[in-house]
């Protein structure tokens, strides 16, 4: 015995029974879950009433609200008491619960206690069907309870239930017939099946149509031979392409990625065509659909639905939104070579600016790209195309950019190849004179003996520009005068400064702490005040922290030749 039952049926009459147990709990980790058939047994000789005394706990009471209630998940299985004053108390602390992941976990113990007797999950249901809406969450959960102790009585109530004037609870009736278990009696599947499909030819309210698409697809699960029926059901639960039906497709995606087989899963991927970019849950259910799609292998059934999105919203969405998606093909090589190549030769100008996208999420080092060749098999002609496509939208990232343009090389002819020497040289090694050479020469050895004299010409022609340069170095008239120079860089420094100062102003990090400004010296110190008056000095010596980042030489030299050409390598043949 957990408690004095004493002190429990003194704290009812004290009106401190709830505090009682959470303080215990708080306690008593160890001896919690004993503590809910205590209070169960208890209720059930009438000591206590434990519906009566949860009925009052509220959310804003002291204490832990979640904690206190999970004393009752505990007691639920083993009470006897009447089933309406268990479904208001549940439904009470349920609604107390709010928008709580956990608001819903008393159903589970809710259902046990239903499934006490088939006497009691019909009073459930009865009492659920006729309370006039308030509690109609509760006849899915009496209809399963039912169905585990006597299926055929049941799995006919809910069929019943699914041609009812009200709407809440036909759709109740329809999201239990996916939910209920049918212990592989195929007859009783068909059954479901059928009055499914009455539901969709009544054409019901698109919430109902939304429980359909679920119920369908649980009924697949539980009869695998009847594929083509649920594809026929869905097909037409999905022909208005509602909001609600989206979403519950998008849940499907997400959820059963792994369990859709394959007409099914192009069913849903056509239908998530019609998400609308600002409903935010349904894109996050299509990210995560994507995602597993991508790790299993699936790119070409996940790329079409990305790319139709992306088109077709012309701006309102970007691919960052997709974030576990963009994660996956950072860390799949070949998913995100093929997407590179295939996505900067669709002539499309949204697909280039998510190619940029996607590129830019890797922060650090640059991720090293190759052209994927089964792609390009019978378009030859295109690798130059593609080389200058990879500048214009990739040129931030320039190691990136070379590594893709250098694995186009042994595809082209001489002439080409001299082409995409030039291109390599202006304008990306000409900007990126440190990481781009260095890439080259490190990657040059490992490479073919075509790509290799395209390394060793461009580095050429690097070091006679570079010599160009130096030999124009002491001509005066190339120099501004020394007080330009001074009014330049005062300019910069003070764009620099407001530039830093507007910066500051969204940090989360500075709004938590005390700003303070050191004039000299290479330490700081603290004074930590402490109980009792207590003072102690804390010293903190100071540490360099620089960050260097390459900045592309062609934007001082001719910044605006720079952004006219990459303007026109990205729009270039695009419709």
């Amino acid at each position: 015995m957990v408690y004095d039952n004493n002190e429990l049926i003194q704290s009812t009459k004290d009106g401190d029974f709830l505090e009682t147990i959470y303080q215990y709990y708080m306690n008593h980790d160890g001896e919690r879950n004993s503590v809910g058939k205590q209070l169960a047994t208890m209720h059930n000789d009438g000591s206590i009433d434990i519906i009566d005394e949860f009925s009052r706990l509220t959310n804003t009471d002291n204490g832990d609200f979640f904690l206190t209630r999970d004393v009752l998940v505990d007691a639920l299985p083993h009470i006897n008491s009447p089933a309406l004053e268990v479904m208001i108390c549940v439904k009470h602390l349920t609604l107390e619960a709010g928008n709580d992941m956990a608001a819903t976990m008393l159903y589970a113990p809710f259902t046990q206690f239903c499934e006490a007797s088939t006497e009691r999950s019909e009073e459930v249901l009865n009492i659920a069907v006729n309370s006039n809406g308030e509690l109609l969450d509760f006849i899915n959960l009496a209809l399963r309870a039912g169905a585990n102790l006597n299926l055929p009585k049941f799995a006919s109530k809910a069929i019943e239930l699914t041609v009812h004037e009200n709407l809440k609870i036909c759709a109740s009736a329809v999201y239990a017939l996916g939910d209920i278990d049918y212990s592989n009696n195929i007859s009783l599947v068909l059954d479901a099946l059928e009055a499914l499909n009455l539901v969709i030819k009544k054409g019901y309210d698109t919430r109902v149509f939304e429980s359909v698409l679920k119920s369908a697809f649980a009924l697949f699960l539980a009869d695998n031979s009847k594929e083509l029926e649920v594809y026929n059901l869905m097909e037409l639960a999905l022909a208005e392409k509602n909001e609600y039906e989206i979403h519950a497709a998008s849940e499907l995606f997400f959820r059963e990625t792994k369990k859709l087989p394959s007409n099914i899963l192009d069913l849903l991927l056509n239908a998530l065509k019609s998400t609308n970019p600002k409903n935010k849950g349904t894109l996050d259910n299509i990210d995560y659909g994507l995602q597993h799609l991508v790790k299993a292998g699936h790119i070409e059934k996940a790329f079409p639905l990305i790319e139709y999105l992306l088109i077709s919203n012309k701006g309102e969405l970007s691919i960052v939104l997709l974030d576990s998606l963009v994660h996956e093909l950072l860390s799949n090589n070949e998913a995100l070579n093929k997407l590179v190549t295939k996505w900067l030769l669709s002539k499309s100008l949204a697909l280039g600016r998510a190619t940029s996208d996607v590129i830019n999420q890797r922060h650090g080092k640059d991720v090293n790209l190759r052209v994927d060749m089964t792609l390009l098999q019978g378009q030859e002609s295109n690798s130059l195309f593609l080389a200058r496509k990879a500048i214009g939208w990739l040129f931030t990232k320039p190691v990136s950019t070379a590594s893709f343009i250098i694995s186009l090389i042994d595809t082209t002819s001489e002439g080409e190849a001299s082409e995409i020497t030039q291109l390599l040289f202006n304008p990306l090694l000409i900007s990126y004179p440190g990481s781009v050479k260095q890439y080259l020469i490190d990657i040059s050895p490992e490479l073919s003996t075509k790509s290799q004299e395209v390394i060793t010409n461009v580095l050429g022609m690097l070091k006679r520009y570079h010599e160009g340069l130096d030999s124009a170095r002491d001509i005066s008239e190339l120099w501004p005068p020394q007080f330009q120079r001074e009014t330049y860089n005062r300019y910069f420094s003070h764009q620099m400064s407001d530039a830093h100062k507007e910066a500051e102003k969204g940090s989360v990090f500075l709004n938590l702490v005390k700003k303070s400004v050191l004039l000299y010296g290479n330490k700081s110190i603290n004074y930590i005040y402490g109980p009792n008056e207590q003072v102690t000095r804390q010293e903190i010596p100071l540490q360099q922290i620089s960050h260097s980042i390459e900045f592309p030489a062609l934007e001082n030299i001719d910044p605006h030749t720079l952004d006219y050409m990459m303007r026109v390598f990205r729009v270039e043949d695009c419709q």
